[in-house]
């Protein structure tokens, strides 16, 4: 009795340790993971402000141009004609007056606004100087930054390895979708337009398709005229322009394949670069608003110098916070996978004033953290216009169904 009675008691004081020690564990592994998420928020919020800071440098070149063309004497815009105080201006005054008149007074809204909201919004970066030629762009690189916005090398290692886990797969839509759960009609143009995929044989390029487009709600009650133009950056700065193109007629539900006309964009992937991310960028313009291309085509040269501007000032804060090299191209890429957003912000305040024949521009980004093998495809199904918008001019919606691939 009494060894039976001395066992049970080991037996349960086994068990109240085994206890304990999970207890014991599983509070550690709690605060470890709340201090994961910590990091992590922390993080994120440091990654947004270098996106504000671009936003806000963007917004402040929008100022320059006005500033300009309110007085050109006193404020001198920068030689170079892709900035984005000297695009914007550009645009502006290929508009008629009353377009060029509702924009300016959008702008002005920042531009006059009293110091202690200016403060608020553009921070450090408030006082550049309006008087000078060198480009906000230029300027705002040059200041330091505050501490906030410096990032250490363990920070810089999390966004590396961030950016890897959600860079994206071959043959993945972006909605999560596998290739093969999309429609029958776009599997069977994936199958007769892409390139043979060669496994292990690395591409050097990466072309943006656009297969077809289907109308979801026309602009027009009878039916469109639609052409298509845009733009692609990489996260080195590299570029490449779209001109309008006629795309077809659509009335509602109706689907128009491009054709030959299906591949818009080819950019070179550099071999040396772990990461790399590449933006395309799309309009829906009706041609009526084609009877001027230059006004389209200097809006596309505005968006593209936005992305410079981008890519200048997060290289700019990545010098200061000395990342090793390995890191450097993970974060811009990180950086350029938002411009998205900022798009969406920026057109919000152009577009709807240059008339309702044009839609809000689309963007698709592409993230690559390994090579990319030759026909490999990353297909994509964007929504171009959102309909009936309070926002918007342009009551379209359009859904194109398109892909990245690799080329050799």
């Amino acid at each position: 009795m009494n060894h039976n009675s001395s066992q049970k008691g080991q037996n349960k004081m086994n068990t109240t340790l085994e206890t304990e020690n999970k207890s014991l564990l599983k509070e550690k592994r709690d605060k470890a993971s709340t201090v994961s998420k910590t990091n992590r928020e922390l993080l994120d919020q440091k990654i947004k402000l270098v996106k504000e800071r671009a936003e806000n440098t963007v917004q402040l070149g929008f100022e320059k141009a006005v500033a300009h063309l309110e007085n050109p004497g006193m404020y001198p815009l920068p030689s170079g004609d892709k900035t984005v105080e000297r695009a914007f201006y550009n645009l502006l005054i290929s508009l008629p007056e009353l377009k060029q008149n509702k924009i300016i007074d959008k702008i002005n809204q920042t531009l006059k606004a009293s110091s202690s909201v200016r403060t608020n919004k553009y921070k450090d970066i408030v006082n550049v100087n309006f008087n000078s030629t060198v480009s906000i762009a230029e300027q705002v690189k040059a200041m330091t930054p505050p501490d906030e916005l410096k990032f250490t090398e363990v920070e810089g290692t999390k966004i590396a390895e961030i950016f890897s886990r959600s860079a994206d797969k071959p043959g993945q839509n972006v909605n999560g979708n596998d290739m093969n759960k999309t429609s029958a009609e776009n599997k069977q143009i994936f199958r007769n337009a892409a390139e043979p995929q060669l496994a292990g044989v690395s591409a050097s390029k990466v072309s943006f398709f656009v297969d077809n487009m289907t109308c979801l709600n026309p602009d027009d009650v009878r039916k469109d005229e639609i052409n298509l133009a845009g733009f692609s950056i990489d996260s080195l700065g590299n570029n490449v322009a779209l001109s309008p193109f006629f795309v077809g007629k659509f009335r509602k539900n109706e689907t128009v394949n491009l054709g030959d006309k299906s591949k818009l964009f080819t950019i070179n992937i550099d071999p040396n670069l772990i990461a790399q991310s590449f933006v395309a960028g799309l309009f829906i313009i009706e041609s009526d608003l084609i009877s001027n291309p230059d006004t389209v085509n200097k809006l596309i040269t505005l968006f593209l110098a936005i992305c410079g501007t981008v890519i200048l000032v997060t290289l700019a804060l990545i010098a200061i916070s000395v990342l090793a090299v390995p890191i450097v191209t993970p974060f811009v890429a990180t950086v350029l996978i938002g411009i998205g957003l900022s798009f969406q912000a920026i057109g919000l305040q152009i577009i709807p004033l240059l008339g309702d024949d044009i839609s809000f521009e689309v963007t698709d980004t592409l993230a690559i953290a390994d090579k990319v093998d030759i026909g490999e495809t990353f297909p994509r199904t964007l929504t171009i216009g959102k309909g009936f918008d309070i926002n918007s001019t342009f009551d379209g919606k359009y859904t194109a169904a398109a892909r990245w691939v690799g080329e050799a």
